[in-house]
């Protein structure tokens, strides 16, 4: 380079940016970088720039053997999409909350509501066969199954039909929250939303239940509403601890955010579990009207738990939280080969790199340049 002050190459290297991709891409991988000084290849300085970038990925997968099983095209694919995601939103943050975002519109309105949709199912279809095992009648298993899913499916099919009657994709309102459990100065709230919830559960079960009157009866619709009041009174639980991120000044990271975020979501599974199977046990085993019996006890200890668990994985996947949405918007992007399953993983190892950089609780790629060129490919 001596000799040679204003070649494109030595305009190129005035710029941090290509200094550094300089050293990744040949001096780390101990390769003669001369042939950057041919200006027919080269003329301009913004030509080495993009060499140099288009070889960034290949270079960093072959130097740390922690990344040997990465493939570079593979590699380059993905951070293409994220580039191409976060193009697209304006953006340099890499957010892992808004990656639902990356998904077409009508399949960003169908994954919001798919969870929820699939748990109805299951809850009809739980108890119903349940049912149809215990009393050796078939059609007491599809009526039982029918009743609790179109209980459940009932409001996933309105929500579906409300989100493509509207033409405009489902978004989260909120980012990542964790679950703050401290009673010092929040029980009034905690007093009102639990009112709230049993409150508006109650009313939606004994709205639901009466329309399903003429197809079982009367105790049926009771035990909907009884279910209801309980998960009333979970999402109330839920929206009391539910505490956006921002208001915490713990050091945060991606993976931790995530973390926080999925550990409210399985508070809200186990509660919401634990408190319905508890009312659906005490409905059928006859003390809530003093009739205890052995048949009704074994049908509380069939039923109870079922109803439970399913209605608590409704509520952890159906209540749209920042992480359950990621989790759902990351298995249908896995499922057209966008993106790897362990995508957290993915981006810690692009972060070690030196391909991304970490700001708080999200990443961002090195440079703009960087991002922009990726997003191109």
């Amino acid at each position: 380079m001596n000799g040679r002050p204003r070649t494109p190459l030595t305009r190129a290297l005035t710029t941090p940016l290509t200094l550094w991709l300089l050293r990744r891409v040949y001096i780390d991988t101990g390769t003669d970088p001369s042939g950057l000084a041919d200006r027919d290849h080269y003329p301009v300085p913004d030509a080495v720039t993009e060499h140099l970038l288009g070889h960034l990925v290949e270079a960093v997968s072959g130097v740390d053997p922690r990344r040997r099983s990465w493939k570079p095209a593979e590699t380059q694919r993905r951070l293409g999409f994220l580039a191409a995601h976060m193009q697209a939103l304006g953006t340099r943050d890499l957010a892992w909350w808004d990656l639902h975002r990356a998904l077409p519109s009508a399949g960003t309105r169908v994954a919001s509501l798919l969870p929820l949709l699939l748990v109805s199912v299951l809850t009809g279809l739980v108890p119903g066969v349940l049912t149809g095992v215990h009393d050796r009648d078939p059609r007491d298993g599809l009526a039982v199954g029918l009743f609790f899913m179109a209980g459940v499916g009932f409001l996933g099919v309105i929500g579906l039909v409300g989100g493509l009657a509207a033409r405009r994709p489902l978004r989260l309102a909120r980012g990542p929250a964790y679950a703050n459990l401290r009673l010092r100065g929040r029980v009034r709230l905690l007093l009102r939303t639990l009112a709230t919830g049993i409150g508006t559960g109650a009313a939606a079960g004994a709205a639901v239940g009466s329309a399903l009157f003429a197809m079982v009866d009367l105790a049926a619709a009771v035990l909907l509403a009884i279910a209801s009041a309980g998960t009333g009174l979970t999402v109330g639980l839920r929206r009391w601890a539910e505490t956006p991120m921002t208001d915490d000044d713990r050091p945060k990271t991606p993976s931790a955010t995530l973390r926080e975020d999925l550990r409210l979501n399985y508070l809200t599974v186990a509660g919401g579990a634990l408190l319905v199977a508890l009312l659906v046990a005490v409905f059928f085993s006859g003390l809530l009207f003093g009739t205890v019996d052995r048949e009704g006890l074994e049908i509380a200890l069939i039923l109870g738990p079922a109803i439970g668990v399913m209605i608590g994985l409704g509520l952890g996947t159906g209540l749209q939280s920042a992480g359950a949405t990621y989790l759902t918007a990351l298995l249908l992007l896995r499922a057209r080969r966008r993106l790897p399953l362990r995508l957290m993983r993915f981006l810690r190892e692009a972060h070690q790199a030196g391909l991304l950089r970490q700001t708080g609780p999200v990443y961002q790629f090195r440079h703009a340049s960087l991002q922009e060129h990726l997003a191109r490919q």
